[in-house]
């Protein structure tokens, strides 16, 4: 058998060697069995570079949404519907007043459910932040 093997990928044809002309079976280069796991790793990389580029930027681009959304109507009734479930109290500590609605998941936002948000004083919501990225 004869294995000529592309220079790219490292990919092998492999062929009888009756098939293959003497002077092509000479001239070819030695098999590289290096080539193909070394060009799958550096696909992989690149794949990798690419997803990471893809989920960044979506990242990003929900961010720019939902700062835009903070500021709509829409999200002024909500938030206004939870403090005055809370009763301008804080749902964490019960103690201090809430001045901000905490998304418990992001699963819904922009069509939020009331239970997945709360009305949090500061340093709670700073606290719910901080375990959740932890």
């Amino acid at each position: 058998m004869f294995a000529e093997q592309c220079t790219s990928c490292g990919h092998a044809l492999v062929r009888r060697k009756a098939e293959v002309p003497t002077q092509l079976r000479a001239a070819a280069p030695p098999f590289d069995q290096e080539l193909s796991p070394r060009w799958w790793s550096e696909r992989t990389a690149i794949s990798r570079e690419r997803w990471e580029q893809q989920k960044a930027q979506e990242k990003a681009e929900f961010w720019t949404w939902y700062e835009a959304y903070l500021l709509t109507p829409e999200w002024r009734a909500r938030r206004a519907l939870v403090m005055r479930r809370a009763g301008g109290v804080c749902e964490g500590c019960l103690s201090a007043p809430a001045s901000q609605v905490h998304h418990t998941t992001y699963a819904h936002v922009g069509d939020e459910l009331l239970y997945e948000l709360r009305a949090v004083c500061d340093g709670c919501h700073e606290r719910a932040h901080r375990q959740r990225d932890e």
